[in-house]
């Protein structure tokens, strides 16, 4: 690996000062509005993109409602069709939770709304207890949760979904440059999975959230347009000045060379894993005609093929063929660089449907085991 990164799993609930300490508690929200004949809940600044309106997302709720005032006459409810809404009002995305609330004056707890802040809290451990100097990144995967107003556009915006992010710790000085050259590299790995690089853009925000210097989307253009795929924020030393100042732990690091302690910048790349699937099938899509018949064609690039190679022997009742089979299986296994999971074994059914059923999966190297002529 170029960088030095560490990949680790943290903890799905967190207590309320984390999230007063992040902001979530005060910040995280999203407008919503209610729809007086058909009672649905919409996104204001949804309704409002859709007839060409910017609501930015650092607009009070006084400034959204004289927004969405200016433009009522327009904005027609995409459930019912009338044109008949309440007052804009700010609704807090975290999930919220009871678990191991006893009493009435016990604070409630809150389901993770990012991975970010769970790595955020352990930086000094992982920095003082593991064998990393600075700069370094710490990434996850895992389940997130937010209460989405109105979840919708299939696997694209979920109350529950995976999330990947990396929060990479670099020195003041050096972070505007890292900042530059993972954004360089996160656009290009969509390359690598086959994506068609007309389908994909960078796009700088142009009204920026109270954590960010600097924040850029990858967008994809999805059947319904142009939305985020991944997130890439120059944060700053936002969220570690915050931890510490509401815990009272140090989070500052020594420098050797200038001797002075100092509080590491951020760098973040933030993607969910359901967009990035949505992205892979929708760029897949394809139709063609067979026979005179209209038929779906998904034309994935060969390195999402799950299984890259299977091996079968022509007859599995031929233990001299069964034999070389599983020899070539295991030398496979032990010399080719991928997961076990990669390489298939297959000896079910006649070699018809065993070559049919590794076509229907993509596996890129069927290796049948012949008897020699």
């Amino acid at each position: 690996m170029e960088h030095e990164t560490l990949r680790g799993i943290l903890i799905a609930f967190c207590i309320r000062k984390v999230w007063e300490a992040s902001g979530h508690v005060g910040g995280f929200s999203d407008p919503l509005v209610v729809c007086n004949s058909c009672h649905t809940k919409q996104r204001a600044d949804h309704l409002l993109e859709s007839i060409g309106a910017s609501a930015d997302e650092r607009m009070t709720e006084v400034k959204i409602n004289e927004l969405f005032d200016a433009n009522r006459k327009k904005l027609i409810c995409p459930t019912c069709g009338k044109k008949d809404f309440g007052r804009v009002r700010a609704k807090n995305l975290l999930a919220t939770s009871t678990l191991g609330v006893f009493e009435g004056d016990d604070q409630e707890v809150y389901l993770r709304a990012e991975t970010a802040q769970g790595i955020y809290i352990n930086f000094k451990n992982v920095l003082e207890t593991g064998v990393y100097s600075m700069p370094f990144g710490i990434a996850q995967i895992g389940k997130v949760f937010r209460n989405e107003i109105s979840p919708r556009q299939f696997l694209f915006r979920m109350r529950e979904f995976e999330q990947m992010e990396m929060q990479y710790f670099v020195s003041p000085q050096d972070a505007p440059a890292a900042y530059t050259r993972w954004k360089q590299q996160r656009f290009e790995y969509y390359a690598t999975l086959g994506i068609r690089k007309d389908k994909l853009r960078l796009k700088q925000h142009e009204n920026l959230v109270f954590y960010a210097k600097d924040a850029w989307d990858i967008q994809y253009e999805f059947p319904f347009g142009w939305n985020e795929l991944e997130g890439l924020h120059y944060r700053g030393d936002y969220d570690l000045s915050q931890h510490q100042k509401f815990s009272g732990a140090d989070a500052s690091v020594y420098d050797d060379e200038t001797k002075k302690h100092y509080i590491p910048h951020v760098v973040e790349t933030s993607v969910g894993v359901e967009r990035t699937m949505l992205m892979i099938l929708c760029d897949a899509y394809d139709e063609d005609e067979m026979n005179g018949e209209k038929r779906v064609v998904l034309r994935f690039h060969p390195r999402m093929a799950p299984v890259k190679v299977a091996v079968f022997p022509l007859l599995k009742n031929k233990p001299q063929l069964v034999d070389k089979a599983r020899e070539v299986y295991q030398l496979l296994r032990s010399t080719l660089h991928v997961s076990g999971s990669m390489i298939a074994w297959d000896d079910n059914g006649n070699i018809g449907k065993r070559y049919r059923r590794q076509d229907e999966i993509g596996t890129q190297r069927p290796i049948p085991i012949f008897p020699r002529i």
